[in-house]
């Protein structure tokens, strides 16, 4: 079988269902488990190498979200290798690992994977104690844009409330005064694509958000953003930063 994987995500789950050997080529941004970086490039997020069949032969053609417009036309032409997934929620996740798992022939191993992580995100559920941490996580910066889909239901899992941006709804930019009225006890960074490599100065400097306990108090933190942002197995190490986060963000309130 030779697997074509045209999201990181995407890449995890194959490597995680034990058909990382199968992969052919991954996007650059592929770079979990390591071993993926080494793998032939395809292309980017929104261009990828116009001969793919080509190249690569492939048998399957794994996608997410986002298709650039000349894999959507290889879509219209060839469905039949193509694996689609776009989940938007907790549950949207678990099934797009199913679906990937059924088409790789690995059913047993996605349903493991499936409840792992639902034993995992219950545990990590079951560790917090005391109020619920209202907190913003912050997808993309220029301009400000909320994390939504599953954040705000990993968020829940963590013992905290993500404000602004709802679970199954995409991440979005927002009123600022919307913001303002939410009054968020902590700012989390998740920058999509920067890991951990954000300063919170960033937030810290911007213009108007001085107004905000989180900046007054400095409660401004940072999370790779790929254990957030990718609809995968890792999102259980999401669940558990953003608990360590809410736990940090309750001792530091100040005493009523």
């Amino acid at each position: 079988m030779r697997i074509l994987s045209l999201a990181p995500a995407n890449t995890e789950i194959l490597y995680d269902l034990g058909v990382g050997d199968d992969i052919v080529g991954v996007t650059a941004f592929c770079d979990e488990p390591a071993t993926a970086m080494a793998k032939p490039k395809v292309g980017g997020w929104t261009e990828v190498y116009g001969d793919l069949l080509e190249r690569f032969s492939p048998d399957i053609i794994v996608t997410s979200m986002f298709m650039p417009p000349q894999v959507r036309a290889l879509a219209a032409d060839r469905p039949e290798l193509f694996c689609h997934v776009d989940p938007m929620t907790l549950e949207g996740v678990y099934a797009s690992i199913v679906t990937i798992g059924e088409r790789v022939g690995k059913t047993t191993e996605a349903a493991s994977i499936v409840a792992h992580m639902r034993e995992e995100c219950s545990a990590v559920a079951a560790t917090h104690s005391g109020p619920s941490v209202r907190l913003y996580i912050e997808e993309w910066s220029k301009p400000p844009m909320a994390s939504g889909n599953w954040v705000p239901e990993l968020a829940a899992i963590a013992g905290a409330e993500q404000v602004v941006a709802r679970a199954g709804e995409r991440s979005r930019a927002f009123d600022f005064r919307d913001l303002v009225a939410a009054d968020p006890a902590c700012i989390v960074l998740s920058i999509c694509g920067a890991r951990d490599r954000v300063p919170t100065q960033e937030v810290l400097s911007r213009q108007g958000w001085g107004v905000l306990r989180a900046v007054q108090r400095d409660q401004v933190f940072v999370i790779d953003d790929s254990i957030l942002n990718r609809p995968g197995p890792r999102l259980i190490d999401g669940a558990r930063a953003l608990a360590r986060i809410a736990d940090r963000v309750r001792v530091n309130a100040p005493a009523a």
